[in-house]
């Protein structure tokens, strides 16, 4: 039983400070957001009669404690632990009459008569934060958050495969320029045989290829996909040629898309395959989750189908 382990709040402890410094952008930080909840443990409302001496006893606490004191602050962990820091600095400063570098460049204090351009170089934020990752960490720290925020908290989880929808167009729109430009007018062999890099430079409408081809290689080399699908068909996504290279060392079969057994251009149509499985994958979670949920009459009074989504909607 929990009540014979004497050990079981320290180990619980230390399980939920190795979390919480999961879910905190200055982990090494964590430790002040927790002098404050102690602080907040000597109010009234947080104080049991009785002793500890049942399994249900230490469960009763430790779900007083989630709900009165957890819940209450993890929204502004990074605000108390800014104003903690901010609190200790001044009575170090009233101790000692001296101002420490450290809470200037923290931003915990400021004096523009011996620092006047402090506030243009904010050397904790500029170079060390990622605004993505702060904003996850921010999201998972919300109570109920998935509920709250469902698409949001459903694309966070795998931002870094659905970041690839965004490349779709500019790929999407050279290799249709190209079907329309060869179709029928070009045999299987010659697309096999002749770089990409010979149509940037031949034809009438050859500036027209090299745009296109500048916004489609641009896009080629930003996917982020190890491997994709077609059909029953596997392919890894592995990027042979350096970019500058790619138009030379690249037939134009490959790009070329075609219904015919040739499979030159297999990883391209999986790369367009996939893409688009991640964009339905959206789509199906919106209307699954917001347009068709009849539980949920919240998401149901706000939801706009995605084909009617106008700018003044966002």
């Amino acid at each position: 039983p929990v009540v014979d382990n004497p050990s079981h709040l320290r180990e619980h402890f230390e399980k939920d400070y190795q979390l919480l410094s999961q879910q905190i952008t200055e982990s090494e930080q964590c430790y002040i957001w927790l002098y404050q909840l102690i602080n907040h443990m000597v109010n009234k409302d947080l104080i049991l009669k009785g002793f500890m001496n049942t399994n249900e006893k230490v469960i009763e606490l430790e779900k007083l404690l989630e709900e009165k004191l957890i819940f209450n602050h993890i929204e502004s962990t990074a605000n108390e632990i800014k104003q903690y820091k901010i609190s200790y600095s001044d009575y170090i400063r009233k101790q000692n009459q001296e101002e420490i570098i450290d809470d200037f460049i923290d931003e915990i204090s400021q004096n523009e008569h011996k620092y006047p351009l402090l506030n243009f170089f904010n050397v904790t934020n500029i170079y060390t934060s990622n605004p993505i990752d702060n904003f996850h960490i921010r999201l998972q720290t919300i109570p109920y958050g998935d509920q709250i925020y469902p698409i949001t908290t459903f694309l966070m989880k795998r931002l870094h495969q659905y970041a690839n929808i965004q490349y779709m167009y500019p790929i999407v729109t050279f290799t249709n320029y190209l079907i329309e430009k060869f179709n029928h007018r070009i045999k299987r062999n010659d697309a096999s045989e002749t770089s990409i890099s010979y149509y940037l430079t031949h034809g009438f409408d050859c500036e027209t290829t090299s745009r296109l081809y500048k916004d489609f290689i641009d896009a080629w080399y930003e996917l982020n996909l190890k491997e994709v699908r077609f059909g029953c068909q596997s392919v890894n996504f592995k990027l042979e040629s350096s970019k500058e290279d790619f138009a030379t060392n690249t037939k134009l079969a490959m790009v070329l898309l075609n219904t015919t057994k040739d499979e030159s251009s297999i990883l391209l149509a999986a790369c367009l395959r996939t893409i688009g499985e991640l964009q339905n994958e959206i789509v199906n979670f919106f209307h699954n989750k917001i347009i068709n949920d009849n539980d949920n009459q919240r998401y149901r009074r706000n939801a706009i189908p995605i084909q009617s989504i106008r700018p003044e909607h966002t």
